[in-house]
């Protein structure tokens, strides 16, 4: 074979051998885009689903009572929403019992930034046994795009033995002590309290002076 045949044909062998990396490149370029774009919708899917939770919770207000409350921490609505606890909390408030009971059954819908709560009960009442008592809660609900996974956790009431009572009190508490008839005792103790005040304030203000 003369040598510019040789040339020629070598010269063809690469421009092919080129030719099908450029087309398995493209190919996975092709690829990588619509992974990438994938990704993209689910983060999108992902970030605009509703996040159903529940939980046991000590009150914030007396920190002395145990409340069973739900919430919807995602940004878009959740409908047929169901709650189950296995095994059943048992003698708890009749209302919260009703209320639980109702959300076995499915609530209709649960809004972004909603949260509820119910009483259960008296902490000293409901961690009476020392064993543990832990109780599952499976969560169902549907989001814009359709059925959200099942989220399933374990939750223990005895996880609150031994901690501290820190109530944050409300301004409701606060109405309502205010609202109370003030005894003789409390206008007497609460008159010398602001006398003092106001003699610490003027002995304070002679030594700025």
């Amino acid at each position: 074979m003369e040598l510019p045949t040789v040339v020629a044909v070598v010269i063809a062998v690469v421009s092919l051998l080129l030719n099908i990396a450029a087309v398995l490149i493209s190919k996975s370029q092709v690829a990588a885009a619509k992974s990438q774009t994938e990704v993209q919708r689910q983060i999108h899917r992902d970030s605009s689903q509703p996040y159903v939770w529940a939980d046991i919770r000590l009150n914030p207000d007396d920190g002395a009572t145990l409340d069973w409350v739900v919430g919807n921490s995602g940004p878009t609505v959740a409908t047929d929403v169901t709650f189950r606890v296995d095994p059943p909390f048992g003698d708890i408030h009749p209302l919260t019992s009703a209320a639980i009971e109702r959300m076995t059954n499915g609530m209709a819908s649960l809004p972004p930034g909603r949260i509820n709560w119910w009483r259960l009960g008296a902490t000293y009442d409901l961690m009476k046994s020392t064993g543990p008592q832990p109780r599952t809660i499976t969560i169902d609900a549907t989001g814009p795009f359709g059925a959200l996974p099942t989220l399933e956790y374990v939750v223990d009431i005895t996880d609150f033995r031994e901690a501290n009572v820190h109530p944050d009190g409300s301004l409701h508490l606060l109405a309502k002590a205010v609202d109370r008839r003030p005894s003789a005792k409390d206008v007497s103790a609460l008159t010398g309290a602001l006398h003092r005040l106001a003699e610490q304030r003027a002995d304070d203000s002679s030594i700025g002076e």
